[in-house]
């Protein structure tokens, strides 16, 4: 089993949150434990709040940012094989 991670910026002025897109960001989804997603959601969410390059602090006081995270589990299941069309007869 794996867990994805998926990191939301949320507000409370709108009441609403958006997935962190990775054209504005990039950060690892996937991970093998559910404390490594744990993890990573915490250090993701804090450099996207306030490494300075996304967000700026008057933008998470006007708008009253917060981040949130989710992680997932899912299982890898292998691709059903191909059935080859039969011929019209």
């Amino acid at each position: 089993m794996k867990f994805l991670l998926t990191i939301y910026v949320c507000t409370i002025v709108a009441n609403q949150c958006f997935p962190v897109p990775s054209e504005v960001y990039i950060y690892q989804k996937s991970h093998d434990t559910f404390d490594k997603c744990i993890k990573d959601g915490l250090g993701e969410s804090y450099e996207i709040f306030f490494n300075g390059d996304i967000l700026k602090i008057d933008q998470i006081n006007q708008y009253r940012y917060y981040p949130r995270f989710t992680c997932e589990s899912y299982s890898l299941q292998p691709a059903p094989e191909a059935v080859e069309p039969s011929e019209p007869t």
